[in-house]
């Protein structure tokens, strides 16, 4: 019974692990429209800068509004893939706009 258990357990770990978590990219404030637009050219610009395939994908998410599973059929990706590309573009954004930045 114990071995169930923890085979069990290890499963649901690792089907668990590799879910992307859910940080949003940081919200325009919207008080000034000219520092709204060069806040938007700042992320933009950092999304250049990453790699395609992470730029690919977290302009269909985010940007054009689409589920894992959208990009998952329009890409032909796995599901799992597609996580692992957002969470690392969001890494390397978040490194490239600095983390000041990136909390405001």
């Amino acid at each position: 019974m114990t071995k169930i258990l923890i085979r069990t357990c290890y499963q649901r770990y690792a089907q668990h692990q590799h879910e992307a978590p859910d940080v949003p990219l940081p919200d325009v404030p919207s008080g000034d429209s000219e520092l709204r637009a060069e806040m938007r050219m700042d992320i933009l610009n950092g999304i250049r800068q990453l790699n395609e395939r992470y730029q690919q994908t977290l302009l269909m998410y985010y940007y054009n509004g689409l589920s894992i599973h959208e990009i998952h059929l329009l890409t032909s990706l796995s599901e799992n893939t597609i996580k692992t590309h957002l969470r690392r573009g969001k890494a390397q954004l978040k490194e490239w706009l600095g983390g000041d930045y990136y909390e405001n």
